[in-house]
């Protein structure tokens, strides 16, 4: 489940009951224990949109631009939900929690959700009404740009999703040198989202050309140079990551991604070790909490296979996985990497519905064998999978996945239903992505070119639209999932 994060607050029963009332537009205004929670959660709660009335059953209810504030006859508590996460004002103050979650001092009577915090209670069915879907925007994906951004999100939000994960990157941003902020860039990428009704989960990206250590080549995939062994105090991102989130909780902004798959050192975190990585994590996570505590920081998509599929898949592979495999490896043994993250971030690519959900447990399994037992949500920010048949059929894919996903356009949306299906099936996953949007151009090339290793074409049929934007058969039954949630 959720970890808890309470905000032990002195008297705060008491304050509930003295607060002032809180005018807002319109002439609506908050009261009591609305007052109190505006006041505790302002960016979360927003302005209200009427006052406050009570429900034939007699509990209080309040809408605002936020979500809705609700006092709960049944048990006595104020609460304020946005759809998808709580904050109950109760005993042990301020506590927050998912929608599916029900804390142990709450009444029951709260259908459908599980006990937060991983105590026992009894089983509920599995439900995908708690599960937060997305799509894989990245702007690295050059196909994306170039029909523009407003048609991308367009596209995102035809497929139902409500987040988007795309990157505006911290050497974009800071170009000029550590004391320069341009925005610009940034603050267009989250409100043309907005607009568009789409929620952005932000990869933070690369480093300033600045900011890099001597021998990089100018490589921004490098780790910062004060994030190196012998200094490894990673200031520079932390002071980033302080503005940063400063600057985009205020539009809505509550997940960011650090880095992306920093275990393919040849190419995300060039020449870095996993403990620079822990520690710029770590560096991030501090400032990130420091400056809005209401920030929520993923990892980007380090995972811990399973034995069995470790061994299925180390033949096939070669040593390039187990380089990575070792990354990760260190990477869930380290205390600052582990108590450094509120959401675990986890990409199962093509692993399907057998392995995927393995991923899930061996990585979670793994991550509180190292932070002490503690849970937190799991975000899995890619489920992928080609709909070109000549791909599908590779050996490093039917090894996993059998030849049950070998006929073109609609076994990539058989592999979304059956993938989807396995990982709501965990009650800790939160939120699940698909990658990606729209198919890279081939050209209209349906065969694999003459000397051109597979490997090199694994990003290709990956859309729910084809090169073309015109919708394929995977779109449909994404959209469906999402209605069905």
């Amino acid at each position: 489940m959720r970890r808890l994060r309470p905000l032990l607050m002195t008297g705060i029963l008491l304050a509930a009951l003295l607060a002032p009332a809180s005018t807002q537009a319109d002439g609506c205004h908050f009261i009591l224990g609305f007052a109190t929670l505006e006041q505790l959660l302002p960016r979360q709660v927003g302005q209200c949109l009427d006052d406050q009335t009570f429900a034939g059953n007699g509990d209080a209810l309040q809408h605002t631009s936020g979500g809705l504030l609700v006092w709960r006859k049944l048990d006595n508590w104020t609460a304020f939900t946005d759809g998808y996460h709580t904050w109950i004002n109760g005993p042990f103050g301020l506590q927050e929690r998912l929608n599916s979650e029900r804390f142990l001092w709450e009444a029951a009577g709260a259908p459908g959700s599980t006990l937060a915090g991983g105590q026992p209670g009894a089983p509920t069915p599995p439900s995908s009404a708690r599960i937060a879907y997305g799509i894989d925007v990245n702007q690295h994906d050059k196909n994306l740009l170039s029909i523009g951004l407003d048609r991308v999100y367009q596209l995102a939000a035809q497929t139902g999703a409500s987040y988007v994960r795309i990157g505006a990157s911290w050497s974009q941003v800071q170009a000029s040198g550590p004391n320069s902020y341009d925005w610009s860039y940034l603050d267009h990428v989250v409100q043309l989202a907005t607009a568009h009704g789409l929620h952005v989960l932000l990869e933070v990206g690369v480093t300033p050309s600045w900011d890099l250590a001597p021998g990089t080549n100018g490589n921004t995939s490098a780790p910062p140079a004060d994030c190196v062994a012998g200094t490894m105090d990673c200031a520079s991102f932390a002071s980033y990551m302080a503005h940063l989130a400063s600057h985009v909780a205020p539009l809505g902004v509550q997940y960011l991604i650090v880095r992306n798959e920093p275990q393919v050192t040849g190419k995300n975190w060039v020449g870095g070790t996993p403990a620079e990585f822990a520690q710029f994590l770590h560096a991030g996570y501090v400032a990130a909490h420091q400056a809005d505590p209401s920030i929520k920081i993923l990892n980007g998509g380090e995972e811990m296979p399973s034995a069995q599929l470790q061994a299925l898949a180390a033949p096939l592979d070669g040593p390039g996985l187990q380089q990575e495999l070792a990354f990760e490896q260190a990477l869930y043994t380290n205390p600052l990497f582990c108590s450094s993250l509120d959401v675990l971030d986890l990409h199962v690519g093509f692993n399907g519905p057998t392995y995927s959900p393995m991923i899930v447990d061996s990585s979670e399994q793994a991550l509180q064998r190292c932070n002490g037992g503690k849970q937190v949500p799991v975000w899995v920010t890619e489920v992928a999978y080609t709909s070109i048949p000549q791909l599908q059929a590779l050996p490093r894919l039917t090894a996993e996945l059998g030849n049950g996903y070998t006929n073109g356009p609609a076994s990539q949306a058989q592999f979304l239903a059956d993938t989807y299906a396995a990982l709501q099936h965990d009650c800790n996953v939160a939120g699940i992505n698909w990658t990606y949007l729209v198919d890279l151009p081939t050209g209209g090339q349906t065969s694999l070119p003459p000397g051109v290793a597979p490997a090199t074409l694994q990003d290709l049929g990956l859309g729910l639209f084809d090169e073309n934007y015109q919708p394929k058969p995977a779109l449909s039954t994404f959209q469906h999932i999402v209605s069905a949630g």
